[in-house]
C-alpha cells in the first residue's frame, strides 16, 4: 500500500510538471509566432525601402560610400540560410558541418 501511495504521489508530481511544461511551451510558441510576424513586417519594410531608393536612383550614402543593396541582400540571405541550417541541427540534435 505504501509503495502504491509513493508511486501515486510521484505520478501526480510528474503530471503537474508536465502541465507546467505544456503551459510554458504554449507561451513560448505564441512569443515565437509574434516575433516571426514582427520579422516579416520588418523584412517587408526593408524591402520596400530598398526598392524605393533603388527605383528613385538615390541610394543613401554612409561615410562617402554607396550602400550596395544587392550585396546587403545577398549577405542577409546567406545569414538566413546559415541560421536555418543551425536551427534545424539544434532541433534534431545533429551538429552542423558548416
Amino acid at each position: 500500500m505504501d509503495k502504491a501511495e509513493r508511486e501515486l504521489a510521484f505520478l501526480k508530481s510528474a503530471s503537474a510538471d508536465g502541465d507546467q511544461h505544456k503551459s510554458t511551451n504554449e507561451t513560448l510558441l505564441r512569443k515565437i509566432q509574434l516575433l516571426e510576424e514582427e520579422l516579416d513586417a520588418a523584412e517587408k519594410n526593408v524591402k520596400e525601402t530598398v526598392q524605393k531608393y533603388v527605383s528613385s536612383g538615390s541610394i543613401p550614402r554612409i561615410s562617402n560610400r554607396y550602400i550596395g543593396c544587392d550585396k546587403w541582400m545577398s549577405r542577409q540571405n546567406t545569414l538566413n540560410v546559415k541560421f536555418s541550417v543551425s536551427s534545424r541541427s539544434e532541433i534534431s540534435g545533429k551538429v552542423s558541418s558548416r
